[in-house]
């Protein structure tokens, strides 16, 4: 593959016995690119390897979180691109075909790190339910604003979780912003399929600096407050 292509390599990852999962991966990265998108027209998209043939896209977002979803793949040249040439990328993939080229690179859009592959702590695991319901708590409350979810709702605490059992008692609180991005991108979405409601729950976990919020859909990642993080 020309190594001066911008691209998801896909040679030998994505193959005839596997090409629906791959298909269903890239028809999920599409709409999570999509809804970033419609929250801002400028957002960007992030790639970052994991393991030998998968590919963490990082989506931002205007709420100070961004969001990631996990395709098959290889990243060759560039990690930062627009979120516009990442969708196109993604929704005209056909199967047989051995790279998705994401456009042209902007690694100044996104100067700071990715949030660590591992290393977190664990806080707590909540019901997906109690995540929905403050969203659509959020959007009843500001329904028919001409600006959409008031600044101040979105930066007040609407949910603490706190460790059981942990002497030193971390406490993580979920703010405005995290309930609406993961609203935004439906990362809490209530799943269809029985299968998939017996793992409907949000987990939380931090670093110093990070907090991760991982749901069936999609996780999200936030600065924690004090720590050095810093997102698009």
């Amino acid at each position: 593959m020309d190594t001066n292509v911008h691209a998801v390599d896909l040679t030998g990852i994505v193959r005839a016995d596997n090409v629906d999962a791959a298909l269903n991966s890239f028809r999920r990265a599409r709409v999570m690119v999509a809804r970033g998108l419609n929250q801002d027209s400028g957002a960007i998209v992030r790639l970052r390897q994991a393991g030998d043939h998968s590919v963490d896209m990082f989506v931002s977002s205007p709420l100070k979180c961004v969001v990631s979803i996990r395709i098959p793949g290889r990243v060759t040249g560039s990690e930062v691109f627009g979120a516009d040439t990442v969708l196109n990328a993604l929704s005209s993939y056909q199967p047989g075909q051995q790279a998705l080229d994401c456009g042209f690179p902007m690694p100044l859009r996104w100067p700071g790190s990715l949030p660590p592959a591992d290393g977190f702590q664990i806080v707590d695991i909540v019901p997906a339910q109690v995540i929905r319901q403050l969203h659509a708590d959020m959007e009843r409350e500001n329904q028919g604003t001409p600006h959409g979810i008031a600044r101040s709702l979105l930066d007040q605490d609407m949910l603490t979780i706190t460790s059981e059992g942990d002497p030193d008692a971390t406490s993580v609180a979920m703010s405005g912003r995290i309930i609406a991005a993961m609203g935004g991108f439906g990362t809490a979405a209530e799943p269809t399929s029985e299968r998939l409601r017996e793992h409907d729950e949000v987990r939380v976990s931090v670093t110093s600096s990070w907090i991760r919020v991982d749901a069936l859909f999609g996780t999200l990642f936030t600065p924690r407050p004090g720590g050095l993080a810093r997102v698009p």
